[in-house]
């Protein structure tokens, strides 16, 4: 398997590839990725050293398929990371299933962004299979 994900160059967007062993793993290199590109360096650090005002949220997810799955999960922690100044680095998962999912967001407040995400795109998303990992990209609109 090569790194958890790339951050790729498009033009006023941002394109994420992420790679899992699983695709709850996946999901939640996503969501690392998604903040981390928008976040300042220092905001990581603090999340690493697991401090007291860590953040948890639970979320519960309900679509049409996986894609849209995909699509909703990462769009409702960006919600609530605007209406909380919160960043989110880690998501574990007490239910994944094709359609559905629930389970907590982990993070800390933040003070400002680097960069705004507007929204979570289905433009060019692709979630696969190849060998023995899993793989997608995802396009945000900033």
């Amino acid at each position: 398997m090569k790194r958890k994900y790339e951050i790729l160059e498009h033009t006023a967007d941002l394109k994420i590839k992420a790679y899992g062993k699983n695709l709850p793993q996946l999901f939640s290199r996503l969501l690392q990725g998604m903040f981390e590109s928008i976040s300042e360096t220092e905001t990581r650090k603090a999340f690493s050293k697991k401090n007291k005002s860590m953040i948890e949220r639970r979320i519960n997810i309900r679509s049409s398929d996986q894609e849209s799955l995909l699509v909703d999960f990462l769009s409702e922690a960006l919600y609530l990371s605007d209406l909380n100044n919160e960043v989110y680095f880690e998501a574990d998962f007490d239910k994944f299933e094709e359609k559905e999912l629930s389970g907590i967001i982990k993070g800390i407040k933040i003070k400002r962004f680097k960069e705004e995400i507007k929204a979570v795109t289905y433009h060019g998303l692709e979630i696969k299979k190849t060998n023995d990992y899993w793989e997608a990209t995802v396009l945000f609109d900033i």
